[in-house]
């Protein structure tokens, strides 16, 4: 996987301003990173346990994984295993929720919307490279809103 911005509040301050403003000009360099090769099931454990490490009860703890949804690396997991472990690691009192943004509409990002399911995040589509950084803002604005809002 690739970190495309650290861990931070989005209305931390920087050297050029806020993480968020920060972050919305990583999104920039997203449509070059696309490629494959990723192990998308470690990936997002791995993910989710920083982020479950760092829970702050004041804020939305969440996680966004932008990706097309297959898992390509040589994994030690399967899918099922994977998500058996994803469920056991989401614990309700301290909510983590994964907001998926799928760069492909096919069978693998069922995949996504799985992994958003389980962890009570949401999931997206982007299926063009130009609608990355769109439905991106979309996500991020969605995070922590009631279900269907």
């Amino acid at each position: 996987y690739a970190e495309v911005a650290p861990l931070r509040r989005l209305d931390e301050a920087g050297a050029d301003g806020s993480h968020r403003e920060a972050l919305g000009g990583a999104l920039a360099a997203l449509p070059g990173l696309v490629g494959g090769g990723t192990d998308l099931y470690r990936s997002v454990l791995d993910a989710y346990a920083l982020v479950r490490s760092d829970y702050d009860p004041n804020m939305v703890n969440s996680i966004i994984v932008i990706s097309d949804g297959a898992d390509d690396a040589t994994s030690d997991l399967d899918e099922g295993a994977f998500l058996a472990r994803l469920r056991d690691m989401v614990t309700p009192s301290r909510p983590v929720i994964v907001v998926t943004i799928s760069l492909l509409d096919d069978a693998a990002s069922g995949t996504l919307a799985e992994i958003s399911r389980v962890t009570g995040g949401s999931s997206h589509v982007a299926r063009t490279p130009d609608e990355i950084v769109r439905v991106f803002a979309d996500a991020v604005g969605r995070r922590g809103a009631a279900p269907g809002a």
